[in-house]
């Protein structure tokens, strides 16, 4: 695993982690024009009461779940395209703006050769209300357990297979890019020394 890049940790650690309001409401509203699941789930949520659970509004609104699932896809992918456009020099490296500007918005890829995730402070399967809620949604580094703590510490989640450094050949995102050889347009991991 390399190091995660310093310039990244710093503004993430002045955020506490979470996404960049201004990204997601960008990316929210996008989504709402492109698709109808993120509107129908923002109409159906909003009559919830507070810390309405998945399966109470299921209950209140059958089929939400497979709804709840496109709409947060549709926002999430246009949110890491915002995200890499408007990220301050230095912060992301050059191979992750190529990969997310060619593939759409797959996430960037962190130190740990995975791509790297948004997650709930407050899980959505436990408040449904707050799957869109920017204050309730950091990033984290894919296998990351928690970014939780004042210093930004980094736990990784125990597993079979150990995070592995962008440069290592069997790392996930080496062999994608040997799976899917277009993506190689988007550079050579080995010319990268800091991640994202």
């Amino acid at each position: 695993m390399t190091e995660p890049n310093p310039r990244y940790i710093s503004l993430a650690a002045s955020r506490n982690g979470k996404v960049q309001k201004e990204c997601w409401a960008e990316a929210l509203k996008l989504a709402k024009l492109a698709t109808t699941d993120v509107q129908i789930f923002l109409d159906a949520v909003n009559h919830f009461p507070d810390s309405t659970t998945r399966a109470e509004g299921n209950k209140r609104f059958p089929g939400l779940s497979g709804n709840e699932s496109r709409a947060w896809n549709a926002v999430r992918g246009r949110y890491w395209v915002f995200r890499i456009r408007r990220s301050a020099a230095g912060e992301f490296n050059g191979f992750n703006k190529k990969w997310t500007e060619d593939t759409a918005g797959r996430p960037p890829i962190g130190p740990d050769g995975l791509w790297m995730e948004l997650e709930h402070d407050i899980e959505r399967a436990n408040d449904i209300k707050r799957t869109f809620d920017p204050d309730n949604i950091f990033e984290a580094f894919h296998r990351v357990h928690t970014l939780r703590t004042p210093q930004v510490s980094f736990r990784w989640l125990p597993g079979v297979f150990e995070p592995k450094s962008p440069h290592d050949p069997n790392s996930w995102i080496r062999k994608e890019l040997e799976r899917k050889p277009h993506l190689r347009l988007c550079g050579n991991p080995l010319d990268y020394d800091v991640w994202p």
